[in-house]
Parts: structure tokens; C-alpha cells; sequence
């Protein structure tokens, strides 16, 4: 569900870009400004839904100065062929956490999305991960893994989202669905549009959706706060 930020379609991104190899090398860096021109120029005809451009996934290991001019550089040449389609920039020394995001500097541009990633028990579970429960009521009681991302947004005016979160593995009883209405909540809250991770695949045991007839237990709770956002209005909309 992107909450009324449109469809996302992850085109490609970069492999890890290290500042020193990118200046040293300006050929490598003209190649893939290229590389990028192209694709939006081939993309920019389609419907505003239809795309947006990811350029990293899950960035690591980034200096945060050469990072903030290649968000600046990469949007310049995009922009310069389509003007039309969103672009998504993640925050780029962490695997994208929310934790990373007050030292981006937003680019001069409308329509650019920042967005973060964030996961609970993402590898399954032991009795001291049960939600809520022994040890883990922090997730429950505390925002301060939330908050450098909610200040960037207030402090520069734009839009954040989380682009990725989830549960790897389903949880005992309803501690999954406790897990997943708590964060959606808190989304709706602070107006932080989110995809869930991940709507294909037909694992129900990790965060496959459907398979056959089983079905995961997290689609109603989906099901609930997409309705309640506005792409869920939309949807309802156009169903009729």
C-alpha cells in the first residue's frame, strides 16, 4: 500500500558506489548518468502511476557529503527527460533506517519521496521477542527509532514513507498482528505512507501473502488500514 503516494516500480539500482572510486574514475560516472538518462527517457511517456525511480536500494557504507550530490546530480539528469514520474531517495549509511535520515538534504524538487525501511522480528522468534512481552515493549512504548524520519519530514516539508517493513517469519498466537496494527497505527498517525514487505511470493511462513488456499493471518490487519488510507478510498472508488 503506498497511502496515496502511487505505485512504486523498482526499475534497478546501484551496486555500492564508493566515493573515492567515483571521483577518481569520471568515466564510470558519466556512464551511469547515461545509464539513467536513458531509462527515463524511455519510461517518461508512461502514466503517472505506472513508475518511479529507486536509484539505490537499501544504501550502506556511504559518505554522507559525496551522497548528497549524487541525490542532487542523479535527480538533475532524470529531470531532465521526465519531469512526470516520482522519484524515491533512501537515507544512505544504513541499510536505508529510519535512524539515517537527518543528515539527507532533500533535493529542489516536488515530487521526490524519501523513504525508509524498517523491520521487526525478521529472522523469527524466541520467548523474549514476543510482542508485546518480556523485553520487547520498547517497540511498543518508545518512537525513537522513528524519529530522525519524522523530523526530516517536518523539518524540510516533504514526504516520507516506508518503503519496506514487515515480519520475516509468522508469529506465535496473534503477536504478529499486535506487531503489524501497532505500526500501522503509528503510520497513520504521523501520515508516513508504507508498503508491506512483500505482497508476492508464496511463502505464507515468511511474508508471502496467499498460496492456494492458505492465506496469510497479517491480510486482514493489511486489509483493515488500507481501507482506512487513502489509496484504500481510491481503490473503493474505482471498484464502483
Amino acid at each position: 500500500n503506498c497511502n496515496g503516494a502511487g505505485i512504486q516500480m523498482m526499475l534497478c539500482s546501484f551496486p555500492e558506489i564508493r566515493s573515492r572510486d567515483w571521483k577518481a574514475h569520471p568515466d564510470r560516472q558519466q556512464t551511469i548518468f547515461e545509464f539513467w538518462r536513458r531509462i527515463a527517457q524511455r519510461y517518461a511517456d508512461l502514466p503517472d502511476w505506472a513508475i518511479s525511480y529507486d536509484f539505490f536500494n537499501e544504501p550502506a557504507y556511504m559518505n554522507t557529503g559525496h551522497y548528497n550530490e549524487i541525490m542532487k546530480e542523479l535527480t538533475a539528469i532524470v529531470r531532465s527527460v521526465d519531469r512526470r514520474h516520482m522519484i524515491v531517495w533512501e537515507p544512505g549509511d544504513g541499510w536505508a533506517q529510519p535512524q539515517w535520515c537527518l543528515w539527507m538534504q532533500p533535493v529542489n524538487d516536488s515530487n521526490v519521496l524519501y523513504s525508509f525501511h524498517h523491520y521487526g522480528k525478521h529472522w523469527g522468534y524466541a520467548y523474549d521477542e514476543y510482542y508485546p512481552g518480556y523485553q520487547a515493549t520498547f517497540e511498543r512504548t518508545q518512537v525513537d527509532v522513528w524519529l530522525e524520519a519524522i523530523l526530516f519530514g517536518i523539518k524540510h516539508h516533504v514526504p516520507i514513507h516506508c518503503g519496506e517493513f514487515g515480519l520475516s517469519m509468522i508469529q506465535p498466537g496473534s503477536d504478529g498482528q499486535a506487531w503489524l496494527n501497532d505500526y500501522l497505527a503509528f503510520f497513520e498517525r504521523f501520515s508516513i505512507g508504507w508498503n508491506w514487505w512483500n505482497y508476492s511470493g508464496g511463502d505464507i511462513y515468511r511474508t508471502g501473502l496467499a498460496k492456494g488456499d492458505r492465506v496469510s493471518p497479517y491480510v486482514p490487519t493489511l486489509r483493515k488500514w488500507m481501507t482506512k488510507s487513502g489509496w484504500g478510498a481510491h481503490r473503493r472508488m474505482a471498484d464502483k
